[in-house]
């Protein structure tokens, strides 16, 4: 049989959930499910070889029956892995080598309720700011964190509460919002 389209020349099996994969440098990052663990998987994006691997215990059960793994792509900037889990678990990671640099759980700590999906917006970085869609509780439905350490650096008040559309950056009136 001719073989038509590319050679596959590697294969991974993918976990549960609906996040893309990164790349960056000569690492393929790749968020999702496997048991109980939202799982952080980098691999060198042309042999497959693993790099590292991270794992979150997580209990997360959609109530609609869709998938329990998560729903936003990991984001690569600096040297840094940035993952948003289903359960509103936002965790800085070294690309280099998987160590965590810094976590926040913020359903308890910015009082994000399990919407009917779970989270599912990725991150954005913005120069040092790393910008979050939470939809969390006093007036923190989007909020700015210090890339570096996890602080918040801002908050904004939307009404709009939490989406599953990711931040985009644009320029209003000039200004670069």
């Amino acid at each position: 049989l001719a073989e038509k389209g590319p050679r596959k020349v590697w294969e991974i099996e993918k976990g549960r959930g609906y996040a893309c994969p990164a790349i960056a440098e000569d690492r393929l990052v790749l968020f999702h499910r496997v048991d109980d663990a939202e799982t952080v998987d980098c691999l060198d994006p042309e042999t497959g070889r693993r790099h590292w691997t991270h794992a979150d215990p997580v209990t997360y059960r959609d109530r609609y029956g869709y998938s329990d793994g998560p729903r936003a792509g990991a984001v690569i900037d600096s040297g840094r892995v940035y993952t948003f889990g289903v359960t509103a678990r936002l965790t800085c990671l070294e690309l280099a080598t998987g160590k965590v640099l810094w976590q926040r759980d913020c359903a308890k700590e910015d009082g994000v309720p399990q919407y009917f999906f779970g989270s599912g917006a990725s991150p954005l970085v913005q120069g040092d700011v790393l910008v979050c869609d939470l939809g969390g509780t006093g007036g923190k439905d989007v909020v700015g964190f210090d890339k570096v350490t996890g602080k918040v650096r801002w908050t904004a008040k939307t009404g709009w509460s939490q989406s599953y559309a990711s931040p985009v950056p644009a320029t209003f009136a000039g200004k670069k919002r």
